[in-house]
């Protein structure tokens, strides 16, 4: 089973989303495939089955792409700008734009949404949801 999906792929996909690696879509097709194979799924092309697997590759990729992001923006918070804005003679100082604290955050929640989504596409493509039983005994 070959899930073939391009960074041009993933661009059409998420249009506002930041720009994917062959790299890290090979390590989300090397997440994807265990999956589908362990749960015997057989992916017929141009199948609803196989594009919810695609899916899954591409919001894969975009979770590698954006928890990355995240963890070299909380790395680089020290320098960020600042304007100054003058009232009479009250000089105040204010950051310009947002904290890079506050862009790590922003990346954190969409490297999760798009980990949640992967593994929604992964469910639609056949990989069964897990089962907890609440009390049940082993």
């Amino acid at each position: 089973m070959a899930l073939t999906v391009t960074p041009a792929d993933v661009a059409a996909y998420a249009p506002d989303a930041p720009a994917v690696t062959t790299g890290q879509i090979e390590e989300a097709v090397d997440w994807a495939e265990p999956q589908l194979a362990r749960y015997g799924v057989v992916l017929v092309p141009n199948s609803a089955q196989e594009r919810a697997a695609k899916r899954a590759v591409m919001n894969y990729a975009l979770h590698l792409r954006t928890s990355t992001g995240a963890s070299s923006s909380r790395t680089k918070t020290t320098g960020a700008a600042t304007k100054k804005i003058k009232a009479g003679k009250v000089e105040l100082e204010k950051a310009a734009g947002p904290s890079a604290e506050d862009v790590a955050a922003n990346l954190v929640t969409s490297a999760a949404e798009y980990l949640s989504r992967a593994w929604q596409a992964l469910y639609a493509a056949g990989v069964p949801r897990p089962v907890r039983a609440v009390g049940a005994s082993r």
